[in-house]
């Protein structure tokens, strides 16, 4: 394995934390956008709109699951407070959770799996939904290049 590729799979690095928390909180910032879209605009002709809140719902599901999964990670792994303190949303998280007395060790493989199942979950509706472009898009695209379409 690559350095680079082992430096990416490493969840304690300060800057994968970083990147990690702060992609999670865009998703985040763009759910709440696009729930506040549809609630304000109300649209006419309303075809999609209950499919466009189960997804809108896993996603949020699995960012939740995320964040609370990475928070009991940090607070059993007792990493560094230096190095934790990237994970802006995970570490505080940690301490939250470290306020109650749970076994975390017995805990986290359920929110671990909780949220491996809820991303299984988004993939396999992917196909059902209005979000079938994010499938298909790349094979269109691929298709055109081999046949030589513009």
């Amino acid at each position: 394995m690559s350095p680079q590729v082992a430096l990416l799979l490493d969840k304690n690095d300060p800057f994968v934390a970083f990147i990690y928390d702060l992609l999670g909180l865009c998703i985040i910032i763009g759910i709440g956008g696009a729930i506040m879209r549809r609630i304000h605009d109300k649209p006419q002709k309303v075809v999609t709109g209950g499919q466009d809140y189960v997804v809108l719902g896993l996603i949020g599901a699995i960012l939740l699951t995320g964040f609370l999964a990475e928070g009991m990670r940090i607070l059993l792994t007792g990493i560094p407070v230096s190095d934790a303190l990237a994970s802006f949303i995970g570490y505080p998280i940690s301490l939250l959770l470290g306020l109650f007395s749970i076994r975390w060790e017995v805990v986290y493989p359920y929110g671990w799996y909780i949220h491996a199942i809820l991303t299984g979950a988004l993939v396999a509706y992917l196909p059902f939904s209005k979000m079938f472009h994010i499938l298909v898009s790349p094979l269109v695209l691929l298709i055109k290049a081999a046949g030589g379409e513009k």
